[in-house]
């Protein structure tokens, strides 16, 4: 979280800032451009800041599109039609639909770059608020029983990814290669749920909060997939303040999410008590004991073997534990017209990260032919 101003936001609930319109009209920060104009929901405009520390950028006006009402086919037509010049973040990292775009539009330049972004599912193992909760998911072999039966490499084929089976890709040097790959077991799932005694009368209301075709299908995937061992999956979209429905209300068994943080090994802090997700996890105790004192080692130490010895440990603890089952991840996809903006295409070799310098003040724009 962003430090943000008590004297604009002053007593509202965190939980409503998304839709606290009057501050967003005028944010406080302190980037090379500053907010213009804003027309909810349709665009806003940004010009330099004239209080900027940094090197001055060339580009003198910023305007941002917002398609909430066309959704993602509306950005890449967009692109397509050359009405857009740059575009990232969720709503384009769909590697099929960023070809046609470049397919339909040869100014257009599809860049991938590394990135700690990835899509996992998770299990609410407390309560829910209407008690319909299925209590099986406090089962570790419930949920190993789930993770091999979902098939994670048909997942990534469909959103251009690559299969993960702990929080770190299998190319990275964190990666815990004594964890083998993943592959699917349907027979082996079976024999799980037959010791667990699942009751097979108990559905599983499997969750997302992503608006789109390929993830309806995806989940419909998921739910054929679990089907073949006899469960009966609901997949709904979740809809309304996500952080309410997710840590509060938890009507929901199974949630597919997103997570992105680098190096991805940093992805594990989700498991800390401190966090909102102990509000579905549970096990605060057994986490406490086994899990943090790890956490903390790694974070602690500064040599490079040692913390690989730990990311490893921090590794196989959850993988036995499964309270995540880590789905695929995924470059992260920027769409440039390379015609109108210039730029040193260096910038996007290096992976994701907040605190990243983007070098605006190396950018420019064509003129216009």
């Amino acid at each position: 979280m962003q430090i943000l101003p008590v004297h604009l936001l002053g007593e509202t609930n965190p939980l409503e800032w998304e839709d606290y319109l009057e501050y967003w009209t005028k944010p406080v920060g302190s980037g090379p451009w500053m907010i213009d104009e804003v027309v909810f929901p349709d665009y806003c405009t940004l010009v330099k800041n004239p209080l900027w520390w940094g090197e001055p950028v060339n580009i003198e006006k910023v305007n941002l599109t917002s398609h909430a009402t066309g959704g993602v086919e509306a950005t890449f037509a967009s692109l397509a039609a050359g009405e857009i010049d740059y575009a990232f973040g969720n709503g384009v990292n769909n590697a099929e639909k960023a070809a046609n775009a470049a397919e339909n539009n040869p100014e257009l330049e599809v860049l991938l770059r590394p990135s700690g972004y990835q899509r996992f599912f998770t299990f609410n193992q407390t309560t829910s608020q209407d008690g319909l909760q299925n209590d099986f998911m406090k089962d570790v072999k419930v949920r190993k029983a789930i993770s091999m039966a979902i098939d994670r490499d048909a997942l990534a084929e469909i959103y251009g990814g690559f299969t993960m089976q702990t929080c770190v890709s299998y190319d990275s040097p964190w990666y815990n290669a004594d964890i083998p790959a993943w592959e699917r077991d349907v027979e082996g799932a079976k024999t799980l749920l037959e010791e667990a005694g699942y009751d097979f009368s108990e559905g599983i209301r499997l969750v997302y909060y992503y608006d789109d075709p390929t993830t309806r299908d995806a989940m419909d995937y998921v739910a054929a997939n679990l089907a073949e061992l006899g469960i009966k999956v609901s997949p709904a979209l979740m809809v309304g303040h996500l952080g309410d429905r997710i840590y509060d209300v938890r009507n929901w068994d199974m949630m597919f999410a997103a997570y992105n943080v680098e190096p991805a090994i940093y992805a594990y802090d989700l498991l800390l008590p401190t966090k909102p997700t102990t509000k579905y996890l549970g096990n605060a105790d057994f986490i406490n004991a086994e899990f943090v004192p790890l956490f903390e080692s790694f974070t602690a130490e500064s040599d490079f073997a040692a913390r690989k010895e730990l990311a490893d440990q921090i590794q196989q603890w959850e993988y036995d534990n499964c309270f995540y089952l880590h789905a695929y991840g995924l470059d992260r996809i920027t769409i440039v017209n390379t015609s109108k903006l210039e730029f040193d295409p260096q910038i996007f070799k290096a992976a994701e990260a907040s605190g990243f310098d983007w070098m605006w003040s190396t950018w420019n724009l064509y003129a216009a032919k």
